[in-house]
């Protein structure tokens, strides 16, 4: 099975999840306290408050399954800050904010976005980054 993992963040070292919600106008999935110690890494803990909405699917390996997945993740995501576009500026302009594209996956899938999904991304003035890990 491959793993598409997709987030669309803002951390901020000044400004709290719940702050940044307000902000934004809308709930996350996953937020985290500055200074919360961070699973899993014993002795850690987090730098900046976080606020982040994500979607995750496990996936037959199948590199055009996985583009095409890729893909309505991204877009599932995207839908959802749909009508948000402004707070989450707002909040992006507190720390650094972004989306990330996580693939875990047998073999590496070609990863194929089409120019709407990449004008989407761009009008929240984001950085994309893709993680692919293969093995």
């Amino acid at each position: 099975m491959a793993r598409v993992t997709i987030w669309l963040f803002v951390e901020s070292a000044a400004t709290s999840a719940e702050e940044l919600s307000r902000i934004i106008g809308l709930p996350c999935d996953v937020s985290r306290r500055k200074d919360e110690p961070l699973a899993g890494r014993p002795g850690l803990t987090s730098k900046k408050n976080l606020w982040r909405i994500e979607t995750r699917r496990e996936i037959p390996e199948d590199p055009q399954e996985v583009c095409r997945q890729i893909s309505e993740a991204l877009w599932e995501v995207l839908n959802r800050i749909r009508g948000h576009e402004e707070g989450f500026a707002a909040a992006a302009e507190l720390g650094v904010s972004g989306v990330m594209v996580g693939v875990l996956a047998e073999s590496a899938p070609s990863i194929e976005l089409d120019a709407a999904l990449l004008k989407a991304v761009a009008v929240l003035n984001v950085d994309l980054e893709v993680d692919l890990v293969v093995g």
